[in-house]
C-alpha cells in the first residue's frame, strides 16, 4: 500500500441536488507476481517478468479443465487452519468449464454456483468461507459487479482487465455475497459480465483522463446503482447498509498499479482471442508486467497488452519458454 488520498464527489441523480460524497483512493502498489503453469511434463512452471516466449502458429488453443481445489478447514488451538491443494487437469470439457471427472468436486460445484448453473451446496467447504462483493470501473458508464472468496482476495482482479475497484460488502459465505451481486446487476449501468471489448475501450479513454476525474465517474456510478435498486422492489436490507456505510464512512476504491502502467498507452490492447493469435504466432515476446490485468509483453518492435482471462485454462504452444 502506497497510500490513501481523500477527494470530494459530487453525484447527482436526475433532478436533485448533487449530494457529496467522500472518496478514498488507495493506491497499491503490484511489486511481485508469477502466472502458474502447468506442463506437459507434468510439473507446474511460472511465468513472470524477464519470460521469453516463442509461440507456434495459432499458439492459444481450446479450453482445458482448471483441474480441482482440494480445500480443508480445520480449528487447532483457537486457530483457523486452511489448507489449498490444487489438482491439475488436461482433458477438454464437452460442454462448460470442467471436464466429468471435475464436474461434480466440490470446487466444481462452487465454480458453478458462482456462474449461475448451480445449487446452493452449504456442506462445501469452499461455501464456509468468507467472500467479498467487488464493482470494478472500466472507464466508461458501466460497472462490473463480482465475488470472490476471502481466499483470493484483490488477486481476483489481476485476473481481468480493470481500471479502478472498490470493495463494497464482505460477507460470511458466498451464497450471501452471490444473493447481492445479482440483485446489483440489476441495476441499468450495472453487469456481471461486460464485454470484453467494451471494458478494454473504457481503458484506453480511462487511461487519457484525470484520475481525479475517473474517481468521480466510478463513486458516482456505484451510489446511483445502488439508490436504483434500494428504490425499486428489488432491494434487499444489505444493499441499503452498503449505501449507508458509503454515505456515513466515504467511498473506499482502489488502484492497484504498477511502474509500468504507461506502457499500455501505447501499447496495442488485444481483444479477444482472434486479435491474439494473429497478434503473437510465430513471434518471440519478452514478458514486461502485468499491468492492470493485462500481461504486458515485448515482441520485437511491438508492445501487446494481452488480458490474462484470454489466456486462462488454456493450452498455450510454445518452442520455449526462457525464465
Amino acid at each position: 500500500m502506497e497510500g490513501v488520498k481523500k477527494q470530494v464527489v459530487k453525484c447527482r441523480r436526475g433532478l436533485l441536488p448533487p449530494e457529496n460524497y467522500s472518496a478514498f483512493l488507495t493506491n497499491i502498489s503490484l511489486r511481485k507476481w508469477e502466472i502458474v503453469t502447468q506442463t506437459t511434463e507434468g510439473i507446474w512452471g511460472t511465468v513472470k517478468k524477464g519470460s521469453e516466449l516463442a509461440f507456434v502458429n495459432e499458439p492459444i488453443r481450446e479450453r482445458v479443465c482448471p483441474g480441482n481445489n482440494r480445500l480443508t478447514i480445520a480449528n487447532e488451538d483457537k486457530n483457523i487452519i486452511i489448507n489449498l491443494m490444487r489438482e491439475p487437469c488436461w482433458n477438454k470439457p464437452k460442454a462448460g468449464v470442467f471436464c466429468p471427472k471435475h464436474f461434480n468436486t466440490h470446487y466444481g460445484r462452487y465454480i458453478r454456483y458462482v456462474f449461475g448453473s448451480e445449487k446452493e451446496d452449504v456442506e462445501n467447504p469452499f461455501f464456509k468461507l468468507p467472500a467479498l462483493l467487488y464493482t470494478i470501473y472500466y472507464g466508461n458508464d458501466q460497472l462490473k459487479v463480482g465475488t470472490t472468496i476471502i481466499l483470493k482476495g484483490f488477486r481476483r482482479f489481476l485476473e481481468q482487465p480493470y481500471y479502478l475497484t472498490s470493495v463494497i460488502y464482505i460477507g460470511n459465505s458466498i451464497s450471501t455475497v452471490r444473493k447481492l451481486e445479482v440483485t446489483l446487476s440489476r441495476a441499468p449501468s450495472v453487469s456481471q459480465a461486460p464485454r470484453v471489448g467494451n471494458r478494454i475501450a473504457g481503458i484506453e479513454n480511462a487511461l487519457s483522463r484525470k484520475q481525479e476525474e475517473s474517481l468521480e465517474r466510478f463513486a458516482c456510478a456505484l451510489v446511483n446503482s445502488l439508490e436504483y435498486i434500494n428504490n425499486t422492489a428489488l432491494k434487499q436490507p444489505e444493499i441499503n447498509d452498503i449505501l449507508g456505510g458509503l454515505k456515513s464512512r466515504g467511498i473506499w476504491i482502489y488502484n492497484i498499479r504498477s511502474d509500468y502502467d504507461d506502457l499500455l498507452k501505447d501499447a496495442i490492447l488485444i481483444k479477444d482471442l482472434r486479435q491474439a493469435n494473429e497478434a503473437l504466432s510465430h513471434r518471440t515476446c519478452s514478458i514486461i508486467y502485468l499491468s492492470r490485468g493485462f500481461l504486458m509483453m515485448s515482441c520485437g518492435s511491438s508492445k501487446l497488452a494481452l488480458p490474462y482471462e484470454i489466456i486462462r485454462d488454456r493450452e498455450i504452444h510454445v518452442e520455449y519458454v526462457k525464465p
